[in-house]
C-alpha cells in the first residue's frame, strides 16, 4: 500500500477516523494525507447569516489542519503525513484525488444520525463508498484501532472484484496474519450453499481454511445477521462489496452496506463493483 486519505472536518468523529487510520498506516507502512474541504453550509434558515467570506473560511481551516497536522505528528512520528485544505466539498474533492495510481484506500469516519436522514441523505461516507474504484474505509465514531486479526468478507452468489479491492484486502491480511470468513445471508425459498464465487478469492488471498459460513435469513435482517457474526466470531474488520443499483432501487429499498455502515461497530471496507 502506499497512500491512505483521510477525510477530516475537525471533529471528534474525523479525528477518531484520522487515528486509526495511521494506526493502520503505521502497522502496514504507508503515508497519509489528511484532506478537508471547505465549504458554505447549505442551510434552510434564512435568517443564518454567514459572515465569513470563503477566504477567511479557508485561513481558518488551515489553522486547524496545522494544529491537527502537529497533533497526528506528535502521536505518530514515523509516519509521512500530508495535508490538503481545499474550497468544496469533502466527497468530491476525496473522489478526485482517489483517481491517482498511488492512492489505495479512502478513510472517512461516520457518526449516529436520525433513520429518517440515514435512509434519506446517507452520508458523505456512504455516498463515496462504492461509486469510486478506490476502497473506502468506514470508521464508525466509538470504533477503536485493533489489530487486523479477523476479517469477514460477506458475499452473494454474485461475481466479487478481483483487482483493486481484493488486493487491499489481501495486503492487510498479510500484514498481521489475518484469519478470513466468509458470510452469506441465504434468502431464497429453497437455498443451495454454493460457494463458487470465492474461489477466485481463496487464491488471491491464498486461503487454505475456507471458513465458509451460510447463515439463516430473517426478512429484513441481512445486515443486523452479518453484524451478529461479527459480534460472536470478534471480527476486527467488515468488507463488503457496493452492487451497482439503479435510481429507482435505492429511492424504494437500502442498500445494504449504507445500512451496515450505520449499523455496525466495527470498520467497514466497502469494495467497489467497479473494480
Amino acid at each position: 500500500m502506499e497512500k491512505i486519505l483521510v477525510a477530516v472536518d475537525f471533529t471528534k468523529v474525523s479525528e477518531n477516523a484520522a487515528n486509526y487510520a495511521l494506526s493502520l498506516a503505521s502497522d502496514i507502512g504507508a503515508q497519509v494525507t489528511l484532506v478537508h474541504g471547505t465549504h458554505i453550509p447549505l442551510v434552510s434558515d434564512i435568517q443564518f447569516d454567514i459572515t465569513a467570506s470563503l477566504d477567511s473560511m479557508q485561513v481558518s481551516a488551515k489553522k486547524d489542519m496545522a494544529a491537527l497536522l502537529l497533533k497526528m505528528k506528535t502521536k505518530y512520528p514515523k509516519i509521512k503525513i500530508d495535508t490538503s485544505v481545499e474550497i468544496g466539498f469533502v466527497g468530491e474533492i476525496l473522489r478526485k484525488a482517489s483517481k491517482r495510481t498511488d492512492v489505495s484506500l479512502v478513510v472517512i469516519g461516520i457518526g449516529q444520525t436520525d433513520k429518517f436522514s440515514e435512509f434519506v441523505f446517507g452520508s458523505t461516507s456512504t455516498a463515496l463508498a462504492g461509486s469510486i474504484a478506490t476502497p473506502v474505509l468506514i470508521i464508525p465514531d466509538k470504533s477503536k484501532y485493533k489489530s487486523v486479526s479477523k476479517i469477514c468478507l460477506s458475499f452473494d452468489g454474485n461475481k466479487i472484484p478481483t483487482t483493486t479491492g481484493i488486493k487491499l484486502v489481501s495486503n492487510i491480511a498479510s500484514a498481521f496474519g489475518s484469519k478470513l470468513y466468509y458470510a452469506h445471508v441465504m434468502d431464497e425459498n429453497y437455498p443451495i450453499k454454493d460457494e463458487s464465487s470465492l474461489k477466485p478469492i481463496f487464491q488471491l488471498l491464498n486461503d487454505t481454511e475456507k471458513n465458509v459460513h451460510f447463515l439463516k435469513s430473517i426478512k429484513g435482517k441481512k445486515v443486523e445477521m452479518i453484524e451478529d457474526f461479527s459480534r460472536r466470531y470478534k471480527i476486527n474488520m467488515m468488507v463488503m462489496v457496493a452492487r451497482e443499483h439503479n435510481f429507482l432501487w435505492r429511492l424504494i429499498h437500502e442498500r445494504n452496506t449504507k445500512k451496515m455502515a450505520f449499523t455496525t461497530t466495527r470498520p467497514l471496507l466497502v469494495l467497489s463493483e467497479k473494480k
